[in-house]
């Protein structure tokens, strides 16, 4: 049985090593992964930023930024599983 105990236990694949307090891709899966979420963040950025310009809405140009949280977040979790 793995960590979880259960009996439908799946062996993962590592992705990530841990690095002092940080994730590191050590596959070429981990970096794709990586450079998905970056390419999902900045984009997403990019077209916050476009449609709120196109609405006149105060504060277009910093909102969009909110869009990076989850994306480190999610980046995180995924990080923590595979590692």
């Amino acid at each position: 049985m793995g960590k979880s105990g259960g009996k439908h236990d799946l062996k993962r694949e590592i992705w990530f090593k841990k690095v002092l307090w940080s994730y590191m891709p050590c596959n070429l899966t981990g970096l794709l992964l990586i450079c998905g979420l970056v390419f999902i963040g900045v984009g997403g950025v990019f077209v916050g930023q476009w449609a709120l310009r196109a609405a006149d809405v105060d504060g277009a140009d910093d909102w969009p930024f909110l869009l990076i949280i989850p994306t480190v977040i999610s980046g995180w979790i995924i990080a923590e599983r595979h590692s």
